[in-house]
């Protein structure tokens, strides 16, 4: 009964993880996608030196 709830457990414990993992690789794409397009849109309109 013991050894059946531990297999149980450690079937769900790794699929968390498993979706953990993706979710974290997901955040981390979006990130770096925005912070390139932060990037990319920066670089494209200079910063204005606030000069007349």
């Amino acid at each position: 009964m013991i050894g059946a709830l531990l297999y149980y457990l450690h079937r769900h414990v790794r699929l968390v993880l498993i979706v953990a993992g993706l979710g974290l690789m997901f955040g981390v794409g979006v990130i770096g996608y925005e912070v390139v397009r932060g990037l990319a849109a920066a670089s494209t309109h200079p910063a204005q030196t606030g000069r007349a």
